[in-house]
């Protein structure tokens, strides 16, 4: 007893650390493999072909399964019975597996069908996708050679004077609105002045039995002053209509033009 305590206090600490280590590693990899099995079993479904170890499909499965239970049914039907529970049982399980087998079949021929209908539909749009980009590199084509047959037939000329604004058009209307605003000014002020500018203005600031009208004898220089302001007011008036009428044929438009518009307007 006293020679085993020794050995094993005469290990050396090389080993006591080497088998520690194998004891941590081997625990390590046992949690590693308890870990992806518990992923598995986690993740386990049965209609996942990855557990299947023959890669068939559900349809398959049901086929090999009706054609078991058949000939099950071939082979006890020689015994029993069609009364025999276990017929009955085997009656309705190939019932119940035709029924799904016919259903598969029926999924199955719609999935095809839409498959085969979603590869033409892809086969057109892949033939529209072509005729629209021939179209449009012919369209592309079509613009370059008509671009290329362009050719310039006159040069543009550059327009001497500026069609806006017309300023001898302005100019006369803004002659004219003077005139005008000076009439109407002097007008306004003589009215609003209040001076007496006849009998009736005299009357209505002084009774009228108070007034007596004296005549007025003119002398001839007098009236020939008189008569010569009014021919120089009807020279100015002539002058003034001929230099409008002028003005308006320099600047307007001519008066034949316009006196020619007049009538057709007038005459319909």
């Amino acid at each position: 007893m006293a020679q085993a305590t020794r050995k094993e206090n005469e290990r050396s600490p090389l080993a006591i650390h080497l088998a520690q280590g194998l004891k941590e590693a081997a625990l390590w990899v046992f949690l590693a493999v308890a870990l992806i099995l518990f992923a598995a079993l986690a993740t386990y479904s049965s209609q996942d072909p990855g557990f299947n170890y023959s890669g068939e499909t559900g349809s398959e499965k049901t086929s090999v399964q009706l054609a078991l239970l058949k000939a099950e049914f071939q082979e006890k039907s020689a015994q029993f019975a069609d009364a025999h529970p276990d017929m009955v049982r085997l009656k309705r399980q190939i019932a119940a597996l035709e029924k799904m087998v016919a259903k598969t079949t029926q999924f199955e021929s719609g999935l095809e069908a839409l498959q085969n209908q979603r590869a033409a539909l892809q086969k057109n749009l892949e033939n529209a996708s072509q005729k629209a980009l021939a179209a449009r590199l012919g369209e592309s084509l079509e613009r370059a050679q008509f671009s290329e047959r362009l050719e310039v037939i006159e040069q543009a000329i550059l327009p001497q004077k500026p069609t806006k604004p017309n300023r001898p058009k302005l100019l006369a209307l803004t002659f004219a609105l003077a005139m005008l605003g000076g009439i109407g000014a002097v007008t306004l002020v003589h009215l609003l002045t209040g001076a007496i500018q006849g009998p009736r203005d005299l009357y209505g600031v002084a009774d009228a039995y108070l007034l007596v009208a004296i005549p007025y004898i003119a002398t001839k220089k007098e009236s020939f002053h008189k008569k010569l302001k009014i021919a120089a007011t009807i020279s100015a008036t002539l002058a003034s209509i001929a230099a409008g009428l002028v003005s308006v044929h320099m600047l307007l438009r001519p008066l034949d033009q316009l006196w020619a518009s007049f009538l057709t307007r007038l005459l319909g």
